[in-house]
């Protein structure tokens, strides 16, 4: 992805998996597109995304070299949060922000990947024996990004970034979902904030 998509703050895009309820977990993996699970306390919305495969790598030769070379995997099926966590969904869990720009509808900021960790410890938990939170993997955040695998530059599901379409070259960030979702209903994966995978 381009550099100037994406400030020095971090965020955090949440996958939510299912443990042990195998019934449960199958039922719902079986489900097509459209599929939303709202999480109770902190009210983080989770779309369902198909399990499938892609060519994870730079598509378009613009990336650094360790990202050049494509390979064919298979991602799981797994829900990804929508939107990228909110500084008042963060708030419910952590009880602190030190973000910058503070709003409550704004992605969380200035986090370590450490602080993200103690973040999921808390959210599993409150769920010990029904769900099992995490961050993404690099493969499945792109997978997602590019709208299931598809050759797209950007994660608006275009080859073009505009502004009316991605927060970027701006002074900061900006509340979540402020731009239309890509295919999948998820906001925000170019642009706004890196997030941490």
């Amino acid at each position: 992805m381009n550099e100037k998509f994406g400030f020095l703050f971090f965020s955090i895009f949440l996958g939510l998996y299912f443990l042990p309820n195998k019934i449960l977990a199958n039922s719902i993996l079986k489900k097509k597109s459209n599929y939303t699970i709202i999480e109770k306390i902190t009210g983080i919305k989770f779309k369902f995304v198909q399990s499938g495969f892609f060519e994870i790598g730079d598509q378009f030769s613009e990336g650094s070299i360790d990202e050049r070379k494509t390979r064919k995997i298979k991602i799981k099926s797994f829900f990804l949060a929508e939107t990228e966590t909110t500084q008042k969904q963060w708030e419910k869990i952590m009880k602190w922000n030190r973000s910058r720009f503070k709003r409550p509808d704004y992605p969380i900021s200035n986090i370590s990947w450490y602080q993200v960790q103690e973040f999921i410890n808390n959210l599993n938990l409150k769920y010990q024996d029904r769900y099992i939170f995490r961050l993404p993997t690099e493969a499945e955040w792109e997978y997602a990004c590019r709208e299931k695998g598809g050759q797209k530059r950007y994660c608006n599901g275009k080859n073009i970034a505009k502004k009316s379409e991605i927060n970027f070259d701006n002074n900061g960030p900006m509340a979540v979902a402020s731009f239309p979702p890509n295919s999948l209903g998820i906001y925000d994966m170019s642009g706004n904030l890196r997030e941490w995978t």
